[in-house]
């Protein structure tokens, strides 16, 4: 099997993955949503988007309801924490799913950018044969830890909050001979949660809310760090082929002798312009909802780290742990892929330095210049133009998550709760 079509294979691998994600709350990708479907039509092929859509958005305006209830009788600040995680991730998950489906066009066009310039062939590809392997391995080794990682992180995080009334109710049985129902999290209901009747229909409730919740920003970025991989991967082809152009020979009378370098400029050229339109791609799909999800991050991780100091209770603790290990590495991930594709989009003007420029003739030497002028322009994934998608931000993120940490800390860190 070549590399380029073990490239082609992963990918489609990747987001037949990325798919089934997607799936468990209504969206996928490949969409054939045309211009002229009736409302009728749209509501028809994506009713279970819609039935979880307005499902979870129950859930919300129950938690915020609470949260009124809360503040008005005079709740304790670790048990309005415990809600605060919680109520934001929600949001952010309706969000991410939002604009995922309202540019969904934007997401069939990426797919298919990326499948394009996969299958540009060139010449040049015996230059990299020896290299592409360990390349390609080492991007998806990158890739398929940060997935393994936030799969056991979100997952542990939902079955500690799933199982989190079982072990209460067991443990306050063993210790006092009578139940003790609860619920997961903090919902305000019209009827007695503590009813044993009403009880399996609120915890069902809860506890679908929050599989679609992760599901629904799993599922997003899941796509977007697939597309951001496979980016990389052709942005690092392009810079080893830049350097291997062949940009002529010049014989006895110093006359350069072409050696198919314009047919192999056009194609890099191409190359090029196709990776910048998908990072613009993924700019619109992901820009407004990324701009939330930086806007919200200090708050979750804060609070988080918070309820896992304060919360005397390990049961009611426990979850916090894996969501606090959850909501870091969320942000790891798309800033560390904004990272690297301004890293990588960069380094082309790199690679035009480090090609025989120096041999060509003067109208090869301007093609050059114009393509590491180009590249000099970084190819960047903002939230919304406010700041961009690095490394940095995610520095930012953590610094201003321990100031405002160490804030609740020193004004409420003995006002917790125990066992409520």
């Amino acid at each position: 099997m070549d590399l380029e079509s073990q490239e082609k294979i992963l990918f489609e691998k990747y987001l037949d993955r990325t798919n089934k994600f997607l799936y468990v709350t209504g969206m996928q990708l490949k969409e054939d949503i045309g211009c002229n479907k009736s409302l009728l039509q749209l509501l028809r092929h994506r009713w279970f988007y819609y039935f979880n859509f307005f499902y979870l958005t129950t859930s919300i305006m129950g938690q915020f309801a609470w949260w009124v209830e809360a503040i008005i009788t005079d709740r304790s600040i670790t048990e309005i924490t415990y809600f605060m995680p919680c109520v934001t991730f929600c949001c952010l998950g309706n969000m991410k799913a939002f604009y995922f489906i309202k540019y969904v066009h934007f997401v069939n066009d990426t797919v298919n950018s990326l499948r394009k310039v996969q299958s540009l062939t060139s010449e040049m590809r015996k230059y990299r044969n020896e290299v592409e392997h360990e390349m390609l391995n080492n991007r998806l080794w990158i890739y398929n830890m940060f997935t393994y990682l936030t799969s056991i992180t979100t997952g542990g995080a939902l079955l500690s909050f799933m199982m989190g009334p079982f072990l209460i109710l067991g443990v306050y049985y063993y210790s006092t001979g009578e139940m003790l129902i609860t619920l997961p999290f903090f919902l305000w209901y019209p009827v007695d949660q503590t009813k044993l009747t009403n009880w399996p229909f609120l915890y069902i409730h809860q506890v679908w809310s929050a599989t679609i919740t992760v599901f629904k920003v799993f599922g997003p970025d899941n796509f977007f760090a697939t597309c951001s991989t496979f980016i990389n991967i052709q942005f690092h082809c392009l810079r080893y082929d830049i350097e291997k152009i062949d940009v002529g020979t010049k014989n006895r009378n110093k006359c350069l002798i072409d050696g198919g370098f314009r047919l192999q400029f056009e194609q890099i050229i191409q190359r090029h312009k196709i990776l910048i339109r998908c990072v613009n791609l993924l700019e619109s799909i992901f820009a407004k909802s990324t701009l939330f999800n930086v806007a919200t991050s200090s708050l979750i991780i804060c609070v988080t780290g918070f309820n896992v100091t304060t919360i005397e209770n390990k049961i009611l603790m426990m979850p916090f742990v894996s969501f606090f290990l959850m909501s870091m590495l969320q942000v790891v991930v798309l800033c560390y892929y904004g990272d690297k594709i301004m890293q990588y989009s960069m380094e082309i003007s790199d690679a035009v330095y480090n090609s025989q420029w120096y041999l060509a003739d003067a109208k090869v030497m301007r093609d050059l210049l114009f393509l590491s002028i180009r590249s000099r322009r970084a190819c960047k994934l903002t939230a919304y133009r406010f700041t961009d998608l690095n490394l940095n931000t995610f520095g930012r993120i953590m610094g201003r998550s321990w100031s405002y940490f160490a804030l609740l800390q020193t004004v409420y860190g003995g006002k917790g709760f125990k066992n409520n």
